[in-house]
């Protein structure tokens, strides 16, 4: 019986035999992959924080000293500031 491919790799059989050769062989690759970006966006994350955590924590606070916040929390009891 003669079977249809269809697609590129159908077009270009022996090259879309070792595609699905190779496919099969790493279906656990996509995986790790995700866990290694997710791994250098944090370590990305961490050392900016590290290094710009002041003139980030002053941006916010000129912000909420601009909005009238004055940080201070009196509580449930309503206690003075």
């Amino acid at each position: 019986m003669v079977r249809i491919q269809k697609g590129i790799a159908g077009a270009l059989t022996p090259f879309g035999i070792l595609a699905r050769f190779r496919a099969g062989r790493h279906s656990g690759q996509g995986m790790v992959e995700y866990a290694l970006i997710l791994v250098l966006v944090s370590i990305v994350v961490i050392v900016i924080l590290l290094t710009m955590g002041h003139q980030i924590a002053n941006v916010f606070s000129n912000v909420a000293a601009a909005l009238g916040f004055s940080g201070c929390n009196p509580g449930p009891g309503g206690g003075s500031c």
